[in-house]
């Protein structure tokens, strides 16, 4: 698969101009949870007892600690009909929490990932949804993503390894609210351009959902509704600037970059330098029209609502 983000401005307007169009069908997109962090406070589950309570309901494989010998990390796994789930289990001595966290869980985990924890109290720190699109051209797909897309308060932007395949539009690691990212996901079938929103523990707090209950079914508005796909006006904002160089150089050098992140937020961040107004220069893709339409069905609701009432 050819990545070859835009180098000029003729490219640019190709590439903004390919999407919904025949040549570049979007064929369906699929939601999906990558992995949901469960946390119990110490006076809850004491570290020491956290080995047995794994050994009763996991089956382990591997445990290791960090070099300050403070912080152990185990690795388990359970199977439910013929299917094999993958946890991590850590201790957050700083914090007094023990997380468990659960990778790619779906209708058939959720119900035994609820039971464990009945009668013990515990909240969801952190959650990352995904959105898999599979469309004509992933590859042309991704490029426009990565052209576009930018989240609204997203936080800090950060300069990060350029990573050929990966667009950041914020950190996804150290965000306290919602984090995202955008990568081909090249170890699944048909290779599909993933979308990922990660919310960490104060932005699942303020929106009241501390339970598993609460982030499995949750409305996919609140995850990527904060999503937006803009295009840069570059003749009106040279038409209005004053430059003595070329600066289409420059724009393409932070477009396909990583200083802040790479991408539209970069460019935008740029702009804010010379310009006092950075939106007038800045609009809607047509695109956002269907991502919106997209995310206001409830798909999280109808994929997991009956394993909760089972659970």
């Amino acid at each position: 698969m050819t990545i070859s983000l835009p180098e000029s401005f003729y490219d640019y307007e190709e590439l903004i101009n390919c999407v919904m169009q025949p040549e570049l069908t979007i064929h369906r997109a699929e939601p999906s949870i990558d992995f949901v962090n469960v946390a119990v406070s110490f006076g809850n589950l004491h570290p020491s007892k956290v080995e047995s309570f794994l050994e009763k309901h996991f089956s382990i494989k591997s445990s290791k600690y960090y070099s300050d010998k403070k912080k152990g990390v185990y690795e388990a796994e359970f199977t439910i009909n013929g299917k094999t789930y993958r946890i991590f289990c850590f201790s957050l001595n700083k914090f007094k929490w023990t997380i468990f966290q659960f990778k790619d869980i779906d209708h058939l985990s959720i119900p035994y990932i609820i039971s464990i924890f009945k009668g013990i109290p515990n909240h969801v720190s952190k959650i990352e949804y995904s959105l898999d699109f599979y469309t004509s051209d992933n590859g042309k797909f991704y490029e426009f993503l990565s052209s576009t897309a930018l989240l609204k308060y997203h936080g800090k932007l950060f300069t990060h390894p350029q990573y050929s395949g990966t667009r950041y539009l914020n950190s996804v690691r150290t965000t306290s609210g919602i984090g995202s990212r955008i990568y081909i996901k090249l170890n699944k079938e048909e290779c599909p351009v993933r979308l990922e929103a990660t919310m960490a523990r104060k932005a699942l707090k303020s929106r009241y959902l501390t339970t598993i209950e609460d982030v499995v079914t949750v409305h996919p508005i609140v995850p990527f509704g904060r999503h937006q796909f803009m295009v840069f006006d570059h003749e009106k904002f040279n038409k209005n600037t004053n430059f003595e160089k070329p600066y289409e150089q420059d724009f393409f050098t932070l477009l396909n970059g990583s200083v802040n992140c790479g991408g539209v937020a970069a460019v935008r961040q740029a702009v804010s330098t010379v310009k006092n107004n950075p939106h007038h220069y800045f609009y809607d893709h047509y695109f956002m029209d269907s991502f919106t339409q997209f995310i206001s069905e409830p798909f999280y609701l109808s994929m997991y609502e009956d394993a909760i009432k089972v659970a």
